[in-house]
C-alpha cells in the first residue's frame, strides 16, 4: 500500500476522540495529533482527564484482533520480568484492543501510556548507549523463552512466501522504475547477483539459537526513557526465529538509515554485538550466520520498501534501497576476501 494512502492516517482527529471517550470513558482534553513516523499503521498522541496517552491504529494487514491481543499480553509480560516496552491501557470492557471503523473496515485499536523517548539515530548514538540497548537485548530474547503464550507465536506463519521469494530488483524495477535509471539498475542487479552467490555458497552448518524475536529491531524502535533506560516497542512482526537474524537485522539498518561510513558501521557492530555476547553467550555457528543474516535483511528490507511505495516515488525510501545495496556490496567484498 502506497504511503501516501494509509487509511490509518485519513481518521479524522474528532473520530479518533469520539472513540475514546466512548469506549475508553476517557475525556480529551485537547485535539489528537497525529505523530510522524510509521509505514503502514498510525499513532495519535492524545491528551486527556488520565494523562498523555498514544492511541495506536494497526492497518488490516497488520494482523487480526487476536494477534495484535497477544502483543498487548506481550508487553504485559515483559514489563513484568523488568524490560521496558509499552503499558496498555483496557477500555471500560476490559480490552486491551478494541476497534475503529472507518470507510467499512474495522482497525485494531490499542491505546498505551505515553512516554517521553528520546531516539538516538546511527550517527548519534554513544557507544555506551550502544551497549545499553544489546544487553537489554539480550535479557530480552532470554525472558521471552518463557513467555506463556509461546506457542501462539511459533504456529504462526506471517510472512507471504511467494512475495518473500521474489528478487528484490525485480520488485525495484516494478516499483521505482521512476526512479532510478537503467545503469543504476543494472548496478543494482549485479550487487543482487553477487549477494545470492555468496549465501548460496556459503549456507548455515549447524543449529541456530532461538527464541522469540522482535523481528524488526532497530534504533527506531529502540528509543530511551528519560532516566536513560531502554525501552522497545512495535512487536507487530514478533515471531520464533533465531537471534543471529535478530541481530543481523539490527546491525543493518545501522548502515541503511543514515549517511555513515562503512568505518563508523564496522564500529558500531563490533560494539552492539560484544555487549550483546556479555549477556547471551551464542555459539560459533550463531556468530558467523549474522553477516549472512544481514545480506538477507537488507534484499528483503529493499523488497519489502520498493513494493509499498509502488508507483509514488519516495525520497527517503530510495535511500533506503542505495544504502541496502551499498551494504551489499561491501559485505560480500568483505567476506569473500576474508575466506581467500
Amino acid at each position: 500500500m502506497p504511503i501516501e494512502y494509509v487509511e490509518t492516517k485519513r481518521m479524522g482527529t474528532e473520530l479518533i476522540a469520539r472513540v475514546l471517550h466512548d469506549v475508553y470513558g476517557l475525556t480529551i482534553s485537547k485535539t489528537p495529533e497525529l505523530m510522524e513516523g510509521g509505514t503502514e499503521n498510525a499513532a495519535w498522541l492524545v491528551e486527556t482527564d488520565q494523562g498523555k496517552l498514544i492511541a495506536k491504529i494497526f492497518s488490516r494487514g497488520e494482523g487480526d484482533t487476536d494477534w495484535i491481543s497477544d502483543e498487548a499480553q506481550l508487553y504485559l509480560f515483559l514489563n513484568e520480568n523488568g524490560v521496558h516496552v509499552p503499558e496498555i491501557s483496557k477500555s471500560i470492557k476490559e480490552n486491551s484492543i478494541e476497534t475503529v471503523s472507518f470507510n467499512g473496515f474495522d482497525f485494531p485499536l490499542m491505546i498505551m501510556k505515553y512516554e517521553n523517548l528520546r531516539m538516538a539515530t546511527p550517527g548519534i548514538v554513544t557507544r555506551q548507549e550502544l551497549e545499553l540497548v544489546a544487553k537489554q537485548t539480550a535479557k530480552m530474547h532470554q525472558v521471552l523463552r518463557d513467555y506463556p503464550n509461546l506457542e501462539v507465536i511459533r504456529n504462526r506463519q506471517k510472512v507471504d512466501r511467494t512475495e518473500a521469494e521474489r528478487r528484490p530488483i525485480d520488485v525495484v524495477v516494478e516499483s521505482k522504475a521512476r526512479s532510478f535509471n537503467q545503469e543504476q539498475l543494472d548496478k543494482f542487479r549485479a550487487i543482487e547477483d553477487k549477494m545470492m552467490n555468496y549465501l548460496d555458497s556459503h549456507p548455515v552448518v549447524g543449529i541456530l539459537s532461538e527464541t522469540i524475536i522482535h523481528a524488526d529491531l532497530s534504533l527506531e524502535h529502540t528509543r530511551f526513557l528519560p532516566n536513560g533506560e531502554v525501552y522497545f516497542f512495535d512487536f507487530a512482526d514478533r515471531k520464533w526465529g533465531t537471534i543471529a537474524e535478530e541481530l543481523g537485522t539490527f546491525v543493518e539498518t545501522l548502515y541503511q538509515w543514515e549517511n555513515i561510513s562503512f568505518e563508523k558501521w564496522e564500529e558500531l557492530k563490533t560494539a552492539f554485538l560484544d555487549a550483546y555476547f556479555d549477556v547471551n553467550e551464542l555459539t560459533d555457528v550463531d556468530k558467523k550466520a549474522i553477516e549472512g543474516r544481514i545480506l538477507i535483511r537488507a534484499m528483503g528490507a529493499i523488497r519489502y520498501l520498493a513494493g509499498l511505495t509502488k508507483d509514488n516515488p519516495n525520497e527517503g525510501i530510495d535511500h533506503w534501497i542505495r544504502k541496502g545495496y551499498e551494504l551489499g556490496d561491501y559485505l560480500v567484498d568483505k567476506l569473500s576476501s576474508r575466506d581467500e
